[in-house]
């Protein structure tokens, strides 16, 4: 059974893996994409009776996690000629 976090401030949003990409804001999430990270250890997981079951705000961490920040202006005006 999926451990839960007793310090963590977020209630677990469980959603079985096959239907991430029907979340709204999830359409990114391909089934695909979600098996090999699951199947890489790159993402946090829980199976259930058979169903592989994946948190969203894990998600949300791992898209914020390969977050990069912008650069201060236009790139065309870093440039000095």
């Amino acid at each position: 059974m999926c451990q839960l976090d007793k310090d963590s401030a977020k209630p677990r949003r469980l959603v079985p893996l096959m239907g991430v990409h029907l979340q709204p804001g999830y359409e990114w999430a391909t089934t695909r994409w979600l098996r090999r990270q699951v199947a890489e250890r790159r993402l946090a997981f829980c199976k259930v009776v058979g169903k592989v079951l994946v948190d969203l705000n894990d998600l949300d961490t791992f898209a914020e996690d390969g977050r990069v920040p912008a650069v201060r202006g236009p790139l065309g005006s870093q440039r000095q000629r």
